[in-house]
């Protein structure tokens, strides 16, 4: 898992060794900021919003967990404070982040994922 800023930097990644869940990308964010990032955009942002916050309330107190745009119309079920696009209509905080940044730059590491299958970190 490559974590991505909003200006297309990877800034950091995460092993996973077998299907991805949302452990993983708790474990990424708790173990590799020392602060929260204030937003999280992420596939099933509706779901680890409330993961982070049981498990570490302090940690993610301030942050904001949101379905990226490309992903949110698959969740009907979910609250639409959960979707990117209609958090962004009410945060102007949102309004600067590119939620598709992610899925380009995963577009990216798909040409290595094979190669990097093999490695060691």
């Amino acid at each position: 898992m490559v974590l991505w800023c909003r200006h297309l930097i990877c800034v950091g990644f995460h092993t996973i060794p077998t299907s991805e869940g949302r452990n993983d990308v708790f474990a990424a964010l708790y173990t590799h900021w020392p602060v929260a990032p204030k937003v999280v955009v992420y596939d099933f942002g509706c779901q680890l919003a409330p993961y982070a916050w049981v498990r570490e309330a302090q940690f993610f107190r301030d942050t904001r967990f949101v379905v990226d745009q490309f992903h949110a119309s698959g969740h009907t079920k979910c609250s639409r404070a959960s979707s990117a696009t209609f958090a962004m209509q009410h945060d102007p905080i949102l309004q600067s982040v590119n939620t598709s940044a992610a899925e380009i730059g995963n577009s990216g590491v798909s040409k290595i994922r094979k190669s990097v299958s093999y490695m060691t970190q």
